[in-house]
């Protein structure tokens, strides 16, 4: 995972990993049309001010079924993150 811009990653993986069960349900309905579905779904998404995905698009995908990726994309226009003006510290 890339993260450029306020978020830390752990957040970002986090909030990510707890919607795991939406993808993976896109790609099991996936799974129905063709079995031996295989690849790699890269996403490229954007958290604007209030901490909503302004928008997301694939970016160098190798799923053969292009209606299983653009559902996880999709998903990542429901994720929510913290309002990332707030600052985050670390204390030691």
């Amino acid at each position: 995972m890339t993260v450029t811009g306020g978020f830390p990653t752990e957040v970002i993986e986090r909030i990510t990993r707890q919607s795991f069960g939406r993808f993976r349900l896109c790609y099991e309905n996936g799974l129905r049309t063709n079995p031996k579905l295989l690849g790699r779904v890269v996403v490229h998404f954007v958290i604007d001010k209030t901490g909503a995905v302004e928008s997301s698009r694939s970016e160098g995908s190798s799923f053969a079924d292009a209606n299983v990726v653009q559902c996880i994309v999709r998903g990542f226009n429901n994720l929510s993150f913290p309002d990332p003006r707030r600052v985050w510290c670390s204390l030691l």
